[in-house]
């Protein structure tokens, strides 16, 4: 069986999250991780910019698709869903000139494209700005470094205005090099990534959650759209799970904003397939007290209690051992069985320099509470080539019921 791994946002040990402590899910692509801040940006489904503050996220880079749940803005739990070939946001330029292009993000951050980035980079005027498109040029395609491509890219890239929308898309090639479009939308000062709206969008799709003021569509393509509107507007709509609806929508200040909803009724396909008393999945985790290929129990800890799921298929649970802290996703069913769909192991991460390390085993002196944490791995995995005492690193890591281990480690060099 191949278990995946959850990142899960805890101070310390995870051994308890109840899942109303989940306020909303989303979806998006990573544009980038901040990790002496704790700040990733991840960019949604309509091109927005989000930035979410976050206390452990492994095994999260630049590029990768993930699936998170968030309590205010704070990133809780977190699934990678593999590596994005490209992912596009809008930004508003601030200024542009010969060696470099800055622009503001709807989160509030610059981002600047320069050096070899932007020899690399161009510039495509929108179909709709005639006199956007009279301005730019398009450069090709291939990302040959000339000083003819260069001289051409700053020329287009300089006559960017302070104050247009852009929208920036980045491919990411297999060799690792990054080919960077700038899309003029014609506009400026208003809408887009800095100003007050990008044009009125609509999308169809079913609800997969509703909150107080907050509302998430999950469109035909698997896209998540995570939608604001009035709490007492939003209660008068009586959206349910599952309801077919079609919203019209705007983006202000990074935050889309639903203005009108068209629900049509409940959904029998899709996510929504069934007999529909399902029920939106939850979360729960704690540490595995019993386990077949039928049922798996989980004790959540902090007198949270005991949970008891069934299993329909038993390679769920294959693997997995009492001892084990683990992630359950399950409905529940009409007459209150709890349903596993799936088992995770909860990652953790840890950082600190290393003054210990064998073919198995790695010990650190942790950076947030001075001490030892030793973690294992499987000898023959190459887990710990390379990694010398001395080094500062960061593990990721997994409670099981022999101990901590390990499933990746990020060796920054020596920490001297």
């Amino acid at each position: 069986m191949n278990r995946r791994v959850v990142s899960i946002a805890v101070a310390l040990a995870t051994f308890a999250l109840p899942a109303s402590a989940l306020a909303a899910s989303g979806s998006g692509t990573v544009l980038s991780v901040d990790r002496s801040h704790h700040i990733v940006q991840v960019v949604d489904a309509g091109h927005i910019v989000h930035a979410y503050r976050y206390r452990v996220l492994a095994n999260v880079k630049d590029g990768i698709r993930i699936r998170f749940r968030v309590t205010g803005k704070t990133i809780t739990t977190v699934k990678t869903l593999g590596k994005a070939a490209a992912v596009s946001f809008y930004a508003t330029v601030v200024r542009s000139g010969a060696r470099a292009v800055v622009m503001r993000l709807p989160d509030g951050e610059q981002l600047t494209i320069g050096g070899p980035q932007l020899a690399h980079a161009q510039v495509r005027a929108a179909r709709a700005s005639t006199v956007a498109r009279a301005r730019a040029n398009t450069v090709a395609h291939a990302v040959t470094k000339t000083t003819a491509r260069a001289a051409q890219t700053a020329s287009n890239v300089a006559g960017l205005q302070p104050g247009e929308t852009v929208l920036v898309t980045e491919w990411t090639a297999a060799n690792g090099s990054v080919t960077i479009v700038i899309e003029l939308t014609g506009s400026a000062g208003g809408g887009g990534a800095g100003g007050s709206t990008v044009s009125e969008q609509q999308a169809s799709g079913v609800v997969t959650d509703v909150e107080t003021d907050t509302f998430q569509v999950t469109t035909g393509d698997g896209s998540v759209l995570n939608l604001d509107m009035a709490a007492d507007t939003l209660a008068n709509l009586n959206l349910s799970y599952c309801d077919q609806v079609t919203v019209s929508y705007h983006e202000d200040s990074g935050v889309l904003i639903a203005d009108s909803v068209d629900d049509t009724g409940a959904s029998t396909t899709g996510v929504c397939a069934g007999d529909g008393s399902s029920a939106a999945s939850e979360d729960a985790v704690g540490t595995i007290t019993s386990v077949s290929g039928s049922s798996v129990t989980i004790d959540q800890g902090l007198g949270q209690g005991a949970l008891t799921f069934t299993v329909d298929d038993p390679s769920i649970t294959d693997g997995f051992s009492v001892g084990d802290v683990v992630d359950v996703t399950y409905t529940e069913d009409a007459d209150g069985t709890l349903d596993a769909g799936d088992v995770e192991y909860v990652e953790n991460d840890a950082t600190g320099v290393v003054t210990s390390v064998g073919a198995g085993s790695l010990t650190i002196t942790d950076d947030s509470t001075g001490d030892p944490d030793t973690f294992t791995a499987d000898p023959g995995a190459g887990m710990f080539d390379g990694v010398q005492i001395g080094d500062e690193v960061d593990v990721s890591y997994h409670v099981a019921a022999g101990g901590d281990v390990v499933d990746n480690v990020d060796d920054s060099g020596s920490g001297s």
